[in-house]
């Protein structure tokens, strides 16, 4: 059990939920908040507060809460459809639904743990932690959304994983992804920027601000075809932030189909998928200095339904 003291500071005259307040000091997520049973009390072993309780400044709240529990990371035999492989890295094209690394309530079947599987010696060569390599992310370079497809670069050693993850954080990869949205933007090619702050409604979401405040964003897009009442469109992001494509559609209020976070279950396809595909990543594999383009197919479902916006247009 993990026990806490805290002291509210906002500004005078202002009240926040108290389970809110915790997410936004990072001391528990909204999930975990959840998951792990956060009590709140007015002092130790005094009366227990509910989390919807409206703290100021100055309130005095003790917290408890369960111990994260621990989860090995077994290899699995999973389908990871490889793209390209080598001695230094596994491209994979990610199926819709797969995690990419384990986390709370997604602890098995998670692209780390069939790549474990897939390369035996991966388990060894990340066993200990190190710079660049986060404790249950083995070799992962870069992340995607679970119900996002496609691209996906893995590190199979360490100094892979450095050389890769650098030009990530150095914006010198070039990403590119489809996305059906409802609708069409307000040209055919344009560029949405602005920065992305946490939803202060909803710390699972996040928005766009112009303030300048958050992480700064960057998305070019081009139209490639128009149907009846949708658009499907080309995306170059130029900085790789959380549910970036995601919500610079909703902030043209175009939002993508099948998103259940920012857009609405559609009457004309309330079974679509997220319509969102990683469709070419380029980047200098490590140890060479020319570039690679890694493309990957459409799944099927994100074809199919393609063909039924064509057919109906």
């Amino acid at each position: 059990m993990i026990k806490q003291t805290l002291t509210v500071e906002l500004p005078e005259g202002t009240s926040e939920r108290a389970d809110r307040y915790i997410a936004r000091k990072e001391i528990l997520t909204r999930g975990q908040i959840k998951a792990r049973d956060l009590h709140i009390y007015d002092r130790e072993g005094g009366r227990e507060l509910k989390l919807s309780l409206k703290v100021k400044k100055g309130d005095s709240l003790f917290l408890e809460w369960q111990e994260e529990e621990e989860h090995s990371l077994e290899p699995e035999k999973l389908d990871l459809p490889i793209i390209y492989e080598d001695s230094r890295v596994v491209v994979i094209n990610k199926p819709r639904g797969m995690v990419v690394h384990p986390a709370v309530g997604n602890w098995t079947g998670t692209v780390v743990q069939g790549l474990l599987y897939h390369n035996k010696e991966m388990a060894g060569e990340f066993a200990e932690e190190g710079e660049g390599n986060e404790p249950g992310r083995p070799g992962i370079v870069h992340r995607l959304d679970k119900d996002t497809t496609g691209v996906l670069v893995t590190a199979k050693d360490r100094d892979a994983l450095e050389e890769l993850s650098e030009q990530f954080r150095e914006r010198e990869t070039e990403k590119i992804y489809l996305a059906v949205i409802k609708g069409a933007p307000p040209s055919s090619t344009g560029t949405i920027e602005g920065y992305m702050v946490r939803d202060k409604r909803d710390r699972k979401k996040f928005t766009l601000t112009r303030e300048e405040r958050g992480k700064w964003s960057c998305t070019d897009y081009v139209v490639r075809e128009r149907f009846d009442k949708f658009s499907l469109l080309e995306l170059r992001i130029h900085t790789g932030r959380t549910h970036q494509i995601r919500v610079h559609m909703k902030s043209l209020n175009k939002p993508i189909l099948g998103d259940p976070i920012y857009g609405r279950k559609d009457n004309n396809f309330p079974e679509a998928p997220l319509m969102l595909h990683s469709w070419k990543l380029t980047l200098n594999l490590p140890g060479e200095e020319e570039p690679h383009t890694f493309e990957a197919p459409l799944p099927e479902d994100f074809e199919a339904l393609l063909n039924k916006l064509r057919e109906l247009t």
